[in-house]
């Protein structure tokens, strides 16, 4: 067969509950030049009879002979991708018909960017939400500090740059291998979102983010901690579970973290990666690190002095005007619930 100008991987393990929607979406593409590679992980429910009864010469399936997990499975499908982009879907989501032609011609037109996702909606569980992150390179490098700015089902990326340099999925990462791949990606290439819904992200209560809860937190955290260590190599255990609980914890564990020990860890992390010669771009990362604490300060706004304390730091003044104005309408929204 001809050589596609991508290759769609799409794992699957027992999803015939949406399957249908989600290959569906891929082949009614405006972009027709694409193959899709349907991964299937030992599915023991309707899953192969789902994909035996879709007739379009473009799907390939492989099937695993058991259950050998994503990792592999998503490994599996790039050593037989042969685009020149490789393109992420997931069995219960749904790609808006456009998704592809938008990644394409935006990778065709900057050569610099490497990999790409998209603005996406969640729809399913819970109420339906426009989900925004970051658009621009450099804001996309100072987040993978603490987070992936990247829906893993939403990315595009280039095959010959991850093949030469031997990039793909570590098994060492469970449950947040995308997170992990695209720190290793960004100190290679640029990273990017496009500005545009391009997907629909599917909430319900068999994903592994509600199933695998506490082996994904562990492995978060082995990350973060990697992380830090590029701009502070020294730091103590303690530090490390501090520093967790207040940029990936602060619903929970966060709580018991004194305000005023926040902003100066904040402040310590922006002087720690100017005498580590910026791995996370200067301006970008202060950006970055007041998302954190307007998250932080956002879900304590009863307590005592916390607006003021919002207000007073430098990192506030660092982010955009909605966040800032936003703050006012959960504090006066904090104050009028019940006690």
């Amino acid at each position: 067969m001809p050589v596609p100008a991508v290759s769609v991987l799409l794992p699957v393990h027992n999803g015939a509950s949406y399957l249908d929607d989600a290959v569906a979406s891929i082949l009614r593409q405006t972009f027709p030049d694409f193959e899709l590679l349907v991964i299937n992980d030992g599915s023991t429910d309707g899953t192969a009879s789902i994909l035996r009864n879709c007739a379009d010469s473009r799907l390939t399936v492989i099937e695993n002979e058991r259950n050998l997990g994503l990792i592999p499975s998503l490994n599996t499908g790039l050593a037989a991708a042969r685009g020149e982009f490789v393109a992420r879907m997931d069995a219960d989501d749904i790609a808006y018909p456009h998704r592809l032609q938008r990644q394409v011609d935006f990778l065709r037109e900057f050569p610099q960017i490497g990999l790409c996702g998209t603005w996406f909606q969640m729809f399913g569980a819970g109420r339906p939400k426009v989900v925004r992150p970051p658009t621009q390179p450099e804001d996309l490098a100072a987040r993978l500090f603490y987070e992936s700015p990247l829906a893993h089902p939403s990315v595009m990326f280039r095959r010959a740059l991850f093949a030469d340099h031997g990039l793909q999925y570590s098994l060492d990462y469970p449950h947040a291998e995308d997170y992990e791949l695209w720190v290793r990606a960004g100190e290679i290439t640029g990273l990017a979102n496009l500005p545009e819904v391009l997907l629909r992200y599917r909430r319900h209560g068999k994903q592994v983010s509600n199933l695998k809860t506490a082996r994904q937190n562990e492995t978060v955290r082995m990350i973060l901690v990697r992380q830090l260590r590029k701009i502070y190599p020294g730091a103590s255990a303690d530090e490390c579970e501090r520093h967790v609980a207040i940029c990936k914890d602060w619903l929970s564990e966060g709580a018991g973290i004194d305000v005023h020990y926040v902003e100066t860890w904040l402040r310590q992390l922006v002087a720690r990666n100017e005498s580590a010669g910026c791995p996370f771009p200067r301006d970008a990362f202060r950006r970055a690190l007041g998302i954190v604490w307007w998250r932080y300060c956002s879900v304590r706004l009863a307590t005592r002095g916390m607006l003021s304390a919002f207000y007073a730091s430098d990192f506030a003044r660092a982010l955009p005007l909605r966040n800032r104005l936003g703050i006012i309408a959960l504090r006066a929204k904090a104050m009028a619930a019940p006690s």
